[in-house]
């Protein structure tokens, strides 16, 4: 513990990464009887282990970036041909004038700030001179996302930087404003 502040709470759900920590810390906090009632389940535990046979074959497939050659044009069109609104990111692999050509719905212009001003600046500029009805800011790019590979494992299991500066953020992206150019 540093003598500025007091020290990281172990059991804080930002001290561990997965399901498997998270059962670990209970098992070393709660008594044994009140840790084996939740963990358990009744008689031969059959329906504890299908559930978790059941929990462990669900497979996220994170594809991010994939063949997004002109994705958000697509999208643009789809979102217009519905009545719906398409936010169009900073990142977006086409141009802010090549999506709001396509759409013939709402757009908003997601923005992430950047840290020469101007570059900012004339992101938003063309934004508005494109017709992007509405601007959102995104803050958290500087927040690091929790990766099991990015801790050093111990013996039992992966161990978490207890430091408030090094211990990455569990939040997650999230929009902190809009403005409305309308």
């Amino acid at each position: 513990m540093d003598s500025g502040g007091a020290a990281p709470d172990p059991y804080a759900l930002s001290a561990f990464l997965n399901l498997h920590e998270a059962e670990a810390l209970a098992r070393a906090r709660l008594p044994a009887a009140i840790f084996d009632y939740f963990a358990g389940g009744a008689c031969d535990e059959i329906t504890l282990a299908g559930n978790r046979r059941v929990f462990d074959a669900i497979a996220l497939r994170y594809r991010v970036l994939v063949d997004v050659s002109r994705r958000e044009l697509g999208m643009a069109r789809a979102a217009g041909s519905l009545g719906l609104l398409m936010a169009a990111s900073t990142f977006s692999t086409n141009s802010l004038e090549e999506i709001a050509a396509e759409a013939s719905g709402p757009l908003w212009f997601q923005l992430y700030v950047h840290q020469d001003r101007g570059i900012t600046r004339d992101l938003v500029q063309r934004a508005k001179a494109a017709g992007y009805r509405a601007l959102v800011l995104t803050v958290d790019v500087p927040e690091v996302g929790r990766r099991a590979s990015s801790f050093p494992t111990t013996a039992g299991g992966s161990s978490i930087p207890r430091s408030p500066d090094s211990r990455p953020s569990r939040r997650s992206p999230r929009p902190l404003a809009t403005r409305s150019w309308s």
